[in-house]
């Protein structure tokens, strides 16, 4: 999934934009100071946010940025899928175990993790983030049970197949 540095900048950097929504554009240098990330940073982060459609830039005496949609139908998924790289899954470990020439335990952990994280990531909105109203409760429930149900079965599958 996307655990990086980078990943929290450009997330915090559209947070910053998304506060002007409908009000203000907001510059770069306002941005920069905010969330005291150096300008030539923060200049990339909105590009490479721009590039993925979720800010316009205005030019020009009063330009600046101001995010395209309403930030309560953005993702925090949405946002890190088309800015940030994934790690890797399918080379993620790979090795087995040379006594039990079984796959490694912590492919599965880590799959269910990436599993969770993308289900509560797609859950939360930038308006939650804004509004600091977000939780894996009641509004996830459903998708958190029908997961749980997903993973029994598979764990069911894999005990049988290996008796």
């Amino acid at each position: 999934m996307f655990r990086s540095l980078k990943s929290c900048y450009t997330l915090r950097c559209l947070l910053q934009v998304a506060r002007g929504y409908k009000k203000e554009l907001v510059t770069i240098q306002q941005v920069a100071k905010s969330e005291k990330i150096m300008e030539p940073s923060v200049a990339k982060f909105l590009r490479q946010l721009r590039m993925a459609g979720f800010i316009r830039s205005v030019r020009g005496a009063g330009g600046g940025y101001e995010i395209t949609r309403s930030p309560s139908t953005i993702s925090v998924y949405e946002v890190l899928s088309a800015t940030s790289k994934r790690l890797p899954q399918e080379s993620f470990c790979t090795h087995t175990d040379s006594e039990q020439d079984t796959p490694c335990n912590l492919r599965d952990f880590w799959q269910v993790s990436d599993t969770w994280a993308k289900i509560f990531w797609e859950s939360v909105s930038l308006q939650d983030l804004l509004t600091n109203e977000f939780s894996i409760g009641n509004h996830t429930q459903s998708q958190v049970e029908n997961q749980l149900e997903i993973m029994r079965a598979a764990i069911c599958k894999s005990e049988t197949t290996s008796d």
